[in-house]
């Protein structure tokens, strides 16, 4: 599994938080995956920890790859990027249960990074 599997909308973005699937994504949204779509209403992507080390401390860091050739038009590669990043920051704060099940990390670590993303969240 791909660490953060997501789909970009124009006004949202749906987070795989147990699927890297993206037709399930779409499909749980009742999004019809159709050249149409994709070109105008939605982008695959993938946010991947450098070198595979996957650290909440490093979000900027890692790599946005787009899972598919054709892209809307408002589609800005960095722009989204953030989006995705403010999703999740969001996300999992909100979600202290995911996070500890999702990353293995000791319970005082987990607390820095839950209190260094609250005082630092842009969203």
């Amino acid at each position: 599994m791909r660490f953060q599997t997501a789909i970009i909308l124009k006004d949202d973005i749906l987070l795989g938080l147990d699927t890297d699937n993206h037709d399930l994504l779409l499909n749980r949204s009742s999004i019809n995956d159709t050249f149409l779509n994709a070109y105008s209403n939605f982008v695959r992507v993938e946010l991947l920890p450098i070198n595979n080390k996957i650290s909440l401390d490093n979000l900027n860091d890692w790599e946005l790859y787009v899972d598919q050739d054709i892209l809307p038009n408002w589609f800005i590669k960095e722009y989204d990027k953030q989006r995705l990043i403010d999703k999740m920051k969001s996300t999992y704060l909100n979600n202290e249960l995911f996070l500890k099940t999702a990353i293995s990390v000791d319970p005082m670590h987990l607390e820095n990074i839950i209190s260094n993303y609250q005082d630092n969240l842009t969203i």
